[in-house]
């Protein structure tokens, strides 16, 4: 009977450091999602209530690419990727006061773009987030409007009036 008891034992003994080696893993495994997470919004997050130039708007429509791609967010016909409910990241330019939105892929994507043309063709031009929206459900960011103005336009900007 003494010998059964301790055979238990032993065995819940052993259960329970399983269970909690498994508990300590997958700890470890949501703390680095978290940190992952709270990098990609401190990443975009600082571009907010900033004006910056070129490289930064480059930058901005590079990892929100990355992270589509990361989360293999699929893409239209057109090559603009689809809006889904948790991890796409739609980038969009507004030029001056014109009221149409550049899809990023238009700019990064297409046969005609890319990041040395658009360093080219957009390096006397100002960025600002005009709009930034976060998906309900995850909190992550969903979509930024950025607005481009010329360097002349400086001293009317004021998109938060």
């Amino acid at each position: 009977m003494k010998r059964n008891l301790i055979v238990i034992l032993l065995i819940f003994v052993i259960i329970l450091l399983i269970l909690s080696v498994i508990f300590i893993l997958q700890l470890t495994n949501m703390q680095d999602v978290k940190k992952v997470y709270d990098e990609d919004i401190e990443f975009f997050n600082k571009y907010q209530d900033v004006q910056f130039d070129v490289t930064d708007f480059i930058s901005i429509m590079n990892k929100a690419i990355e992270n589509n791609n990361k989360h293999e967010i699929q893409q239209n016909e057109e090559k603009e990727y689809i809006e889904d409910d948790k991890y796409s990241i739609k980038i969009y330019l507004r030029l001056d006061d014109r009221e149409e939105l550049i899809p990023m892929e238009v700019l990064m994507l297409s046969d005609s773009g890319g990041s040395k043309v658009i360093s080219e063709l957009f390096a006397d031009i100002v960025y600002r987030y005009d709009s930034i929206e976060y998906h309900e459900s995850t909190g992550r960011v969903k979509k930024i409007v950025i607005y481009g103005f010329t360097k002349t336009d400086e001293a009317e900007f004021k998109p938060y009036d």
